[in-house]
């Protein structure tokens, strides 16, 4: 999947390309190309900045039809798996490194992690959701970012937490000021969701 502002208008769309095949197909930014995104084993989890709902979170099967749209013209494409409740604040850093190939992606999760000034619901924590499209959500740790503080640069972005999954799912890896002149990294466990694989 190659990013690229492909039509000039919008902003960036999705170019992608099936390598075996030589084939190509465009999602464009308001049929719900990515902005934030992670990809594992054919699909790609990504922020949806053109969807209704705010901070969204679509599932795509980058081996199906990727015309996109809003909704999504095909059934089971372009799937809301999560949704922040502001438009205040986007989802941040989607996390999906322990994808499994063997697993049905609605047994899956992926994970955020995003700042703010402003405390809102979700965003200044590190949240993992189910990929199913049931909006289940898992508040896992508050991010301890203060983009006030020193620590981690002197620009939001460089401070924001950015965070990651290990491959077998059971851990998040993310660094933050905690209030400090310090940037530190930060691990936690994640607990289990139900029966989806973490």
């Amino acid at each position: 999947m190659i990013k690229e502002d492909v039509d000039g208008r919008h902003g960036e769309d999705n170019r992608i390309v099936d390598l075996q095949t030589a084939t190509e197909q465009i999602l464009t930014d308001p049929n719900g190309a990515s902005g934030h995104s992670d990809v594992g084993f054919g699909f790609l989890i990504a922020e949806d900045n053109f969807h209704r709902e705010p901070g969204a979170v679509r599932r795509w099967n980058l081996g199906g039809d990727m015309q996109g749209g809003q909704p999504a013209l095909i059934p089971g494409q372009g799937e809301l798996v999560y949704r922040t409740s502001s438009w205040s604040s986007g989802v941040g850093h989607i996390a999906y490194g322990h994808a499994h190939a063997s697993q049905p992606i609605e047994q899956q999760t992926a994970c955020a992690s995003n700042a703010s000034r402003q405390p809102l619901p979700r965003v200044n924590e590190i949240v993992c959701f189910r990929l199913d499209g049931s909006l289940e959500t898992l508040v896992v740790a508050p991010n301890l970012t203060d983009l006030n503080a020193s620590g981690g640069g002197s620009e939001d972005y460089a401070k924001l937490p950015k965070g990651n999954i290990d491959v077998t799912g059971e851990y998040f890896i993310w660094t933050a000021n905690a209030g400090t002149s310090r940037l530190d990294a930060f691990v936690v466990r994640i607990p289990q969701m139900g029966n989806a694989t973490r």
